[in-house]
């Protein structure tokens, strides 16, 4: 008798899940599309980078 119960518990809640996950039932609209993103120009940046690292040594150690 509880498998029984376990079962109709499981197909209910999984048929539930089925009918309102698509919005069908519910009446809501169906989610739009996304538009397409905008067109931009591509920004030419010319920049020297200079990296100078003095490496000091401790001999006292």
């Amino acid at each position: 008798m509880k498998l029984l119960k376990v079962l109709s518990l499981l197909a209910f809640s999984v048929g539930s899940l089925g009918l309102s996950s698509c919005g069908c039932c519910t009446g809501e609209a169906s989610v739009p599309s996304l538009r397409p993103l905008p067109k931009l120009k591509e920004l030419v940046v010319e920049q020297e980078i200079v990296v100078e690292q003095e490496i000091v040594v401790d001999a006292a150690k």
